[in-house]
């Protein structure tokens, strides 16, 4: 709780000073002017992009014979999104957040529930890489070549190539991989067992290759399913596309519109704002955001600001909104989030009240 606290004081802190910066007066008189039916396509887009991520997972368990329906994964994804959003660090434990979420609607056991998850991420890594190279790509045949632009065009092209040699290493040299893991384990276990004993007993080596024994067991035979990828990969890049649409029209709602592949450029490429330990990169994202508008569009910092306002409404408010409702209704608890951040970073063994015999 204190953890959320500060994190949650942290974010107000920043989001009061990013007000400040921007004429709040000013502000608030083009927000006032904004056009509320071109608005509200942005949250409607979101909506849109929770299902056909909830819906790439739901296919992706299908293929792991795990079925449920498509409104508990929507109900599961909602949950788990909900914990990545406003859980400090929820974004870097955000597989193990989903993958519990999960747990609890599908009953398949958390390392299982994990490698399912572990692909979807995967997939939604790959789709919003994809999105930033497009968008670039566009912006360089239109002639928009900033030191910036070029930047980050350069910086996305590396993480996809990274992305594709980790996925190579996981992939074919998964003993390296797992003895690497158990040897992890085996050093930090003492230190561990001091603070906490029970966390401890999850890190017992053989617990920790009994659970990567059933994670690539279960990986293998989703990403075996291509058939089953190929379609949940390109659901989760529609999902992306809609998520990236609020951005757009936010700008037009305010009379301000800004081309669509800077949009499609933007959105995925200021995620690396939520590796800050700040609930769904709040505050960070918007710093970002407001400088990337003011840099690469024609706009002043108050118009920059209005539009990032109206956007991160639709991105964040309205995620977190729509996953707290999910998670009210869902198996897993409000509650029983935070929880799943303090399984082991492998979390190969399963959490608090999950029984270890579900597999």
């Amino acid at each position: 709780m204190r953890r959320l606290l500060v994190s949650f004081g942290s974010a107000v802190l920043l989001l009061a000073g990013f007000v400040a910066l921007l004429n709040p007066a000013r502000l608030a008189a083009q927000l006032a002017d904004a056009s509320l039916s071109t608005f509200l396509l942005g949250p409607v887009a979101i909506l849109g992009a929770m299902v056909c991520w909830s819906e790439a997972s739901r296919l992706l368990f299908a293929s792991s014979d795990s079925r449920i329906s498509s409104w508990r994964a929507f109900r599961a994804y909602g949950a788990g999104a909900f914990g990545k959003l406003v859980l400090p660090m929820g974004n870097a434990g955000g597989p193990a957040v989903m993958a519990y979420a999960f747990e609890r609607e599908v009953d398949v056991g958390y390392s299982r529930s994990l490698a399912v998850i572990a692909v979807a991420e995967f997939l939604s890594l790959l789709a919003s890489i994809l999105l930033a190279l497009v968008g670039v790509t566009v912006l360089f045949a239109v002639g928009v070549t900033t030191p910036v632009v070029r930047l980050l065009g350069v910086a996305a092209l590396v993480v996809a190539v990274a992305l594709a040699a980790l996925g190579v290493v996981v992939w074919y040299r998964r003993t390296a991989v797992s003895g690497a893991l158990v040897t992890v384990t085996r050093v930090v276990e003492p230190a561990v067992r001091r603070v906490s004993p029970g966390l401890a007993a999850k890190l017992a080596p053989d617990r920790v290759t009994a659970g990567l024994e059933r994670y690539y067991e279960t990986f293998e035979t989703v990403v075996a399913d291509r058939r089953t990828v190929v379609v949940a990969f390109l659901v989760t890049q529609l999902g992306w596309l809609l998520f990236a649409l609020p951005l757009f029209t936010s700008a037009l709602a305010l009379g301000t519109p800004v081309p669509v592949a800077l949009a499609l450029f933007l959105v995925p490429a200021v995620g690396v704002a939520t590796v800050v330990p700040l609930p769904g990169g709040l505050g960070g994202i918007e710093f970002a955001l407001v400088g990337l508008l003011t840099t690469l569009a024609t706009f002043d910092l108050t118009g920059a600001g209005a539009v990032v306002v109206l956007y991160r409404l639709c991105s964040f408010w309205f995620f977190v909104l729509v996953g707290a409702v999910a998670a009210w209704t869902a198996t897993v608890g409000i509650r029983e989030l935070p929880a799943s951040l303090d399984e082991p970073a492998v979390a190969l063994e399963t959490p608090a009240g999950v029984d270890a015999d579900d597999d």
